[in-house]
């Protein structure tokens, strides 16, 4: 009976490897204009930094959670939530990405695992994020956890906040 023969292994198609592909040359495109030097928060500002850390989490579950079926919307609160150098190159991609995201058919749903300040300089902060991603994909991935370490450079602007920069952390 031929299906008793072991089956080849499969083999990843272009959308597969281009959606991480994408996204991690956005980050790090985004991530590699600016100077990474950081000034270390008083500790008497510590209730200032809650909001920052807050607004982070919830942009770490925004950049891990697509889907195919909201790729559109889903892609616009991630530039809804940015700012800067982050919003010019990912709004440059937004098109390509979205594609990439609808013919792979890939769905992720992000969570935070935890979240922490790494330092405050007026109305920016960075803050640290480690996030788990589950990614379901046409190309057989079925609930596989990815993990992400990231910094956020979150600025206050007005009363609202937008990530500037997102770099992975190794």
């Amino acid at each position: 009976c031929s299906s008793d023969l072991p089956q080849p292994p499969r083999r990843p198609t272009l959308a597969g490897i281009l959606v991480p592909l994408l996204l991690t040359m956005l980050l790090l495109g985004a991530s590699a204009f600016a100077a990474t030097q950081f000034v270390r928060s008083d500790p008497s500002t510590a209730p200032q930094w809650q909001p920052y850390v807050a607004f982070a989490r919830q942009f770490a579950v925004s950049l891990t959670s697509l889907s195919p079926q909201s790729a559109d919307s889903d892609i616009q609160r991630i530039l809804d939530e940015s700012t800067g150098q982050f919003l010019d190159d990912f709004a440059k991609l937004r098109s390509d990405f979205t594609k990439v995201v609808q013919d792979s058919n890939v769905t992720e749903q992000g969570t935070v695992n935890s979240a922490g300040l790494e330092s405050i300089n007026g109305t920016t902060a960075q803050v640290l994020v480690a996030a788990t991603s589950k990614v379901t994909n046409s190309a057989g991935a079925q609930q596989d956890p990815r993990s992400f370490r990231l910094i956020i450079h979150v600025e206050k602007i007005g009363d609202t906040y937008k990530a500037s920069k997102v770099e992975f952390v190794p």
